[in-house]
């Protein structure tokens, strides 16, 4: 006889359940009890016989050890591939959240609020500077600057994760990458802790167009810190001018680029900590998030006499080590970009490289200021 009910047993066990084609999906929610669990399937007419599937549950399984989660049950399940998937975790539904390297903190909070199956316990509608305080102190304890400190990857999550536990991740795994990196620096570098990399590297991201000149362009920046010049990159120009923007909502005309809008001198003369064309040294904080090969980059820089580049429009820079060669690469390709129109400002350039004495101490925005080409 209880070689008979067992066999029953066995066979309900290894049945198929009835599983929709297309498969199902199922949320088993935290603290669901097995009879809350057969009653949900029975409903969903999973389950034919809803009480021999507790029954069986009980003996074969400890019904405390349900995993919470949303789970894919696949056609052809049976009864007890199910109970294995509810125990074990097996067949759970993840979904992948990518932070992309070059992002600035205000895009990776609007990608956020944007994710789906996420707990928004944040409030992205607020202040920028307040909630990335507040985010500051969720992951520290401290009001530190966190602008840059998210790894760029590919995060995978289960519903209902919190979006601070996804910040959480990106932040330590940022802090292990940019340890590893710094313990395996060049000991030439001139930055003085990791902070200061980030910085450097935020920069080059948003420089480098091609993986190629990351280095390149990293030794540039450094060669300028030596010089104790200042560092007039066009990617500070550009966050100060979104940051200008933010701030002066009446300066934008409709349907347009406020980037676009701001005339190049002004662009250049916004009084902000991040434009580099005004204040010598890094900026404060991160103006992006770096790749890790950016990170690398700066803390491996090339060794080289470079200090201008140029961008030369087929995603490539032009490389100087001086003014008068950075300002004829700049003529160069103007000339190249316009063809015989733009005769009288090469004329009028030429001019004026002939008629001014150049060195290291004159200022690259004058030139891009006075072009008029």
């Amino acid at each position: 006889m209880l070689l008979v009910v067992g066999m029953a047993l066995l066979m309900f066990l290894l049945k198929p359940l009835a599983i929709p084609q297309q498969g199902l999906r199922y949320q088993l929610v935290a603290g669901t009890s097995l009879a809350q669990l057969v009653t949900d399937l029975a409903r969903q007419q999973v389950l034919n016989w809803p009480w021999l599937f507790k029954l069986c549950a009980r003996v074969v399984i400890n019904p405390r050890k349900l995993r919470s989660g949303e789970y894919f049950i696949k056609p052809g399940t049976n009864a007890w591939q199910l109970l294995q998937q509810f125990i074990k975790s097996r067949g759970m539904i993840y979904y992948a959240f990518t932070i992309v390297p070059g992002w600035s903190q205000e895009q990776l909070y609007q990608m956020l609020a944007k994710a789906q199956f996420l707990q928004h316990r944040l409030d992205f509608t607020q202040n920028m500077s307040q909630l990335a305080q507040i985010i500051s102190y969720q992951l520290t304890r401290q009001n530190v600057a966190i602008a840059g400190w998210f790894a760029a990857d590919t995060y995978y999550y289960l519903k209902d994760t919190t979006d601070l536990e996804i910040l959480q991740r990106a932040y330590w795994r940022m802090q292990k990458q940019l340890l590893v990196a710094w313990q395996q620096r060049d000991p030439a570098v001139p930055w003085h802790n990791p902070a200061e990399a980030l910085i450097a590297a935020s920069l080059v991201e948003k420089e480098a167009w091609q993986p190629k000149e990351q280095q390149i362009i990293a030794g540039v920046i450094v060669n300028r810190l030596h010089k104790k010049m200042r560092l007039q990159l066009d990617a500070t120009r550009w966050y100060v001018t979104q940051y200008w923007c933010q701030s002066s909502p009446a300066s934008r005309l409709p349907g347009s680029d406020c980037q676009a809008t701001l005339p190049n001198k002004q662009q250049l003369a916004v009084v902000n900590a991040y434009n580099t064309y005004l204040y010598s040294g890094l900026p404060p904080q991160a103006i992006a998030i770096p790749s890790i090969a950016a990170i690398k980059a700066v803390l491996q820089p090339s060794r080289h006499h470079y200090f201008y580049f140029v961008a030369t429009g087929y995603g490539g820079h032009q490389f100087s080590t001086t003014l008068a060669q950075q300002q004829l690469a700049i003529l160069a390709l103007h000339y190249r970009r316009q063809g015989f129109y733009s005769v009288n400002c090469v004329l009028s350039t030429l001019a004026r490289l002939l008629a001014a004495p150049v060195s290291l101490s004159m200022q690259l925005p004058q030139l891009r200021v006075n072009y008029g080409c």
